[in-house]
């Protein structure tokens, strides 16, 4: 027998089956499996062929950040994101939001927000307007997550003191100053304080179906601590008050 030179490279043999062609495996009577190349059509299929109720369906994968980018590629996209359902479970981290975009998911009665390490924005007239809404009973929030909370402390009294279906809040690790002290502020026709004695008490108050508070890191007052311990409503299960 002829050996082989190692120096010499070996060719392979040339590809008959091309991109489009499907490799058949099948067996014989001998059962020795054997092969075939069918030519298959491939067809491109864009994202606006396919039925509404497909791409609603996928939207419903899709994290509410990527919804919010997929919404701005068409008006049909702009209506179907639109669908309340895919509103329900708002979860967003370390983003600028506005206030128009919580006053839409208040409308589209929004179920759960939980906006960690986020910032929420807006003019005096937005804030007016989503304390508006507020105050007329247009908050369905059942779990509100203002973790690590940046933005206008304002807006996130508004939200806590006006959510009063509230079962879940966690407010742990905020900087706030309404958490610290500081100076009142009316929106809405409502006055809001900084976030001791006088707040703890609409909170408490108002929001009588709580199961879970988390307030840990949050710089509460002792007044604050005494009145919620004191007047928390019997449906409250947890607390979490480390480090105050």
């Amino acid at each position: 027998d002829k050996q082989e030179d190692p120096h010499i490279p070996k060719t392979r043999p040339p590809h008959t089956h091309g991109a489009n062609n499907l490799i058949h495996i099948t067996m014989n009577d001998n059962q020795i499996p054997t092969t075939s190349a069918v030519r298959v059509n491939q067809v491109q299929v864009n994202l606006m062929d396919l039925p509404t109720e497909t791409i609603h369906h996928i939207m419903k994968y899709l994290p509410f950040q990527e919804l919010m980018k997929l919404r701005r590629v068409n008006r049909r996209l702009w209506l179907l994101s639109g669908t309340e359902s895919l509103w329900k479970d708002i979860t967003i981290s370390d983003s600028s939001l506005s206030c128009g975009l919580i006053s839409v998911a208040l409308s589209k009665q929004i179920k759960t927000l939980n906006i960690r390490n986020c910032t929420i924005q807006g003019s005096y007239l937005k804030m007016l307007n989503l304390g508006h809404s507020l105050r007329d009973g247009l908050s369905t929030i059942k779990f509100l997550g203002l973790q690590g909370y940046k933005g206008s402390d304002i807006i996130a009294s508004i939200i806590v003191a006006e959510s009063t279906e509230l079962e879940t809040l966690d407010m742990s690790e905020n900087r706030y100053s309404m958490a610290v002290g500081g100076h009142y502020a009316e929106m809405g026709g409502m006055v809001y304080h900084p976030f001791d004695i006088h707040t703890m008490k609409p909170l408490v108050d108002k929001c009588r179906y709580l199961t879970d508070v988390v307030l840990f890191g949050s710089k509460l007052t002792h007044e604050a601590i005494t009145y919620f311990c004191e007047n928390a409503p019997t449906t409250l299960l947890r607390l979490n008050i480390a480090r105050e």
